[in-house]
């Protein structure tokens, strides 16, 4: 059942491949969007490339046969990528935590916008990690304060939707105002890593105009608590644009916004595959999210249903799902783990008592919190080590834990499109 849990997950992830997924739309003579609107490549002056996230790199291989003229991609400094298969510059960033080289690199990205007198197609390549990617403080917000702000939203125990809708307010890039005032046709292709695939909040939504308010941003600091430990340039801006009732939202930017993949894409691919095999497939949902150690007490009680009822459907039996599971750190130092670890974990702790159950989890983009991509485990083979687990997973330091189990999952990611578990049960 291993061999066959990891054999899903990979066509999960070749089915969400990042190349294979922007490539269907990309010719070498135009672009075409879904609704089968095209974009010749000679009808223009110029044509830009522009994009940052962990898949945008990928992205940006289609394109390397289309007569480009200028461009630039802002990419992690973690990904595995051929520099001369992407047709522009590349600059490497951090990830999760902004530097002013992240900075530097905006701001190059931003001088190419500059530089057109209307007659340009700007196509823009955004994914996940385009957050702190693309990264241009607001105010007198520096890199540090931004730094600490992003340290507390993550570990907060926010979902992605309350961590960008903060993240948008304190930045000039961000909810639109990228291509705010921008001449020229714009066309942008997103790879969600979303629940729900909201287009303005993948990678904060630099092109996509904004609907959320800044007085919304104080008020979810204020619900996590985090309104009196942010950094006083942070509080500071946000109560002067509350104050002074500076706009919260931007006119619509003329982009045409993409959508060319998410998590489904993968979970289905993952469903397919499974049914030629003796596990029949399910696929739970795409939408899976919460405490990740509380999410796995949901889908524990979901497998012994299953085992003891045959509700919602008999054994061999392949559970499926995606999403985007989160971890409150509280005050953990120098731990190392993730969303992903923590759920198999804390599942198969549920689940000691069960034999032949297989549980696997990663993040898609090869990075599951800090770290390793994910994990895979028996819970029957953690009934001698309840103790040292239990102590793991308390420290939230799954990675040490699953590295001495050799029960790490690892791959160079391609995509990024949240989660992706499967729990096998014979």
């Amino acid at each position: 059942m291993y061999s066959l849990a990891k054999e899903l997950i990979q066509t999960g992830l070749d089915a969400a491949d990042a190349e294979k997924l922007t490539s269907q739309y990309v010719k070498e003579t135009y672009i075409e969007t879904p609704s089968e609107k095209q974009f010749f490549f000679e009808d223009y002056e110029r044509v830009v490339l522009l994009g940052a996230g962990k898949a945008a790199p990928f992205m940006a291989q289609p394109f390397k046969k289309c007569p480009i003229d200028d461009g630039l991609i802002i990419a992690d400094s973690r990904s595995k990528i051929v520099e001369k298969e992407i047709p522009v510059k590349v600059i490497r960033g951090s990830h999760p935590y902004p530097t002013e080289e992240n900075i530097h690199a905006t701001h190059t990205l931003i001088r190419k916008l500059e530089k057109n007198d209307g007659d340009t197609l700007f196509i823009f390549l955004i994914s996940g990690g385009g957050s702190s990617l693309l990264c241009s403080p607001a105010g007198k917000i520096s890199i540090d304060d931004l730094n600490e702000l992003n340290r507390l939203l993550v570990s907060s125990g926010m979902d992605i939707h309350q961590i960008n809708t903060v993240r948008k307010h304190v930045s000039k890039v961000k909810g639109g105002r990228l291509v705010e005032g921008l001449k020229g046709d714009i066309v942008t292709f997103i790879l969600s890593d979303v629940v729900r695939d909201d287009l303005s909040m993948i990678a904060s939504g630099p092109t996509v105009t904004d609907d959320t308010s800044f007085k919304a941003v104080i008020d979810i600091l204020k619900e996590f608590s985090l309104w009196d430990k942010v950094p006083n340039s942070v509080s500071d801006y946000l109560s002067h644009c509350l104050i002074d009732k500076i706009e919260d939202k931007l006119d619509d930017n003329g982009s045409m916004n993409v959508l060319i993949g998410n998590n489904m894409v993968a979970l289905q691919a993952m469903y397919e595959y499974a049914l030629d095999t003796e596990f029949k497939p399910m696929i739970l949902t795409s939408r899976n999210r919460g405490e990740a150690k509380e999410v796995a007490k949901l889908l524990a009680g979901i497998v012994e249903e299953i085992v003891d009822t045959k509700n919602p459907l008999s054994s061999p039996a392949a559970l499926i799902l995606g999403g985007e599971m989160t971890v409150s750190l509280d005050n953990a130092q120098g731990s190392r783990g993730g969303p992903n670890r923590e759920f198999v974990l804390s599942a198969a702790l549920e689940l000691l008592n069960l034999d032949d159950v297989v549980i696997c989890s990663v993040d898609s983009d090869g990075i599951d919190g800090v770290g390793r991509a994910g994990a895979i485990i028996s819970p029957s083979s953690l009934r001698n080590k309840q103790p040292e687990a239990k102590e793991h997973l308390k420290k939230h330091d799954t990675e040490t834990f699953f590295d001495e189990m050799d029960a790490s999952i690892t791959f160079d990611g391609t995509t990024n499109v949240n989660d992706i578990s499967v729990i096998l049960i014979r």
